[in-house]
């Protein structure tokens, strides 16, 4: 998808065409706009953090019914080592 058509997309999206109105308003009532466009991306990356690790727990969640937390844990950190020494030697 290129960088139009994600655009477009957003502009299509009703949560977009929802908070645009409510980020104007934010912004033409603040004296620093600068700073609260710093604290609303802050917030944007830890909201999408937050969503990811809820996403990550509710797939694990069938798995700890099935095995304990710990073979989990193992096997999650052997991938991510695997990845990053993966990610080493393509760099």
């Amino acid at each position: 998808m290129t960088m139009t058509d994600e655009t477009q997309q957003s502009r299509r999206d009703p949560l977009v065409e929802h908070v645009v109105p409510l980020l104007a308003k934010a912004m033409a009532s603040t004296q620093d706009t600068e700073e609260l466009w710093s604290y609303l991306q802050e917030r944007v990356e830890v909201e999408c953090r937050r969503m990811e690790d809820d996403a990550v727990r509710e797939a694990l969640e069938p798995l700890g019914d099935r095995f304990p937390l710990e073979t989990l844990a193992r096997v999650a950190a052997a991938m991510a080592q695997q990845s990053a020494m993966g990610d080493a030697q393509v760099a």
